[in-house]
């Protein structure tokens, strides 16, 4: 621990909760050598993320303000059973201590002038724009590897007309009117008119599941609980909505455990 501290380059200590920050600290490199040295579905990681972020592998009750206000976040997070000393850092510390082996490097050079004095209005303004354009940016970059991922697996598995037998009902046909509403000419493959709520049913799809998707993902309400971490931050994220560093926590935590069990460098 006191090596990791030394090699700090961002605030990241709150005088008034020194015990809380050295706490969180401590647990936020525990879970990011967790992220690269346990298997990223594996029941001890799963469960052990569960002590720092919640379980959430029970159905949720989605409100519809859990886009637009960071607070009912929060809440839902604290519900959940996020550990409150996860919640008191900058982006810049979560990036630092958690992408060590991120190909794409960290999240940003944000300030969020934590612990060192407090930040107006238009400050704090700016810190989430910024956030949510990185934010933005990742989960763009997460559903695209998601659709092509499950288009490979399947058409792999059940050959190139998967689409026909393998989706759950009237995704097909939602998919094929959302590309006729555009130019007659466009060779987008159909999968890209997939939304974020249609990979968990494909993937859960009790055939894709024993015949695909286990041997990647391991266990159901693993996989479902990390999409369910995913979907508040994909919302605001996706809707011009603030982002915090906490939806930040949860949105690299969960797309480096799926991008890292599709075999795709998080």
């Amino acid at each position: 621990m006191q090596t990791a501290v030394q090699k700090m380059t961002v605030p990241w200590l709150d005088y008034a909760n020194t015990a809380g920050s050295v706490a969180g600290l401590a647990k936020l490199h525990g879970i990011g050598d967790a992220l690269f040295s346990m298997p990223p579905f594996s029941q001890q990681l799963a469960s052990a993320l569960r002590v720092d972020l919640g379980d959430w592998r029970s159905e949720i009750d989605w409100m519809s303000e859990i886009a637009t206000d960071p607070s009912v976040r929060m809440a839902l997070y604290l519900e959940q059973g996020l550990d409150p000393d996860l919640a008191r850092f900058p982006s810049p510390v979560y990036a630092e201590t958690l992408e060590k082996r991120n190909q794409d490097g960290p999240w940003g050079d944000l300030d969020d002038n934590y612990a060192e004095k407090p930040a107006g209005d238009s400050e704090l303004q700016e810190a989430a724009f910024v956030r949510a354009n990185r934010a933005h940016n990742r989960i763009q970059r997460f559903e695209t590897r998601v659709r092509r991922f499950i288009a490979d697996c399947l058409e792999t598995a059940f050959g190139p007309t998967w689409m026909k037998c393998q989706l759950p009902p009237g995704f097909l046909q939602e998919w094929r009117e959302k590309k006729s509403q555009e130019s007659a000419s466009s060779n987008t493959p159909l999968i890209d008119y997939a939304d974020f709520t249609d990979y968990l049913p494909i993937i859960v799809r009790r055939d894709n599941w024993d015949s695909v998707f286990k041997a990647y993902f391991k266990r159901k309400t693993t996989i479902e609980e990390s999409f369910r971490r995913l979907y508040p931050i994909r919302l605001c994220a996706m809707h011009s909505r603030p982002v915090t560093s906490t939806d930040e926590l949860y949105l690299y935590v969960e797309t480096s455990r799926i991008l890292t069990s599709m075999g795709v460098r998080a």
